[in-house]
């Protein structure tokens, strides 16, 4: 399984887990992370019962990314800090769900300053946005 790839290579892999879940095969860890994440979004689920044109305000599918992201860089502690910033995050709001959401708009941000100015991703201010989370 990769989450690299064309477009419809990556959103099959998402189609394949919500497929092993609601036929009770085995996930592998991957697959498992995958599945908490679209479990966590109910409404985003009408998009794996045949209605891929659903329209929603945001892609399902890069918000699921998003979220693997963000739940790999916790778990590898990369960038260094990441992980304690986000032990800290949770103390501040009711769910990990919403910990990985603030983590996540910031991402974003700094994603889109990559895409807008064409400069490598800039690791420092990522890390210091989401410190300002845990100092507000």
């Amino acid at each position: 399984m990769s989450l690299f790839g064309d477009r419809e290579d990556i959103r099959e892999v998402f189609y394949t887990v919500w497929q092993k879940q609601r036929n009770n095969e085995p996930l592998d860890a991957m697959e498992i992370i995958i599945w908490t994440i679209i479990e966590m979004h109910p409404e985003y689920h009408k998009v794996f019962d045949d209605k891929p044109d659903t329209d929603f305000d945001v892609n399902p599918f890069m918000h699921f990314g998003l979220h693997i992201a963000i739940v790999e860089q916790i778990r590898d502690d990369n960038p260094t800090g990441i992980t304690a910033l986000y032990q800290q995050l949770l103390q501040q709001v009711d769910t990990p769900h919403q910990a990985e959401h603030a983590i996540m708009e910031v991402l974003m941000l700094e994603m889109t300053k990559v895409m807008q100015t064409m400069q490598p991703f800039d690791t420092q201010a990522y890390m210091a946005g989401v410190r300002g989370l845990v100092e507000d």
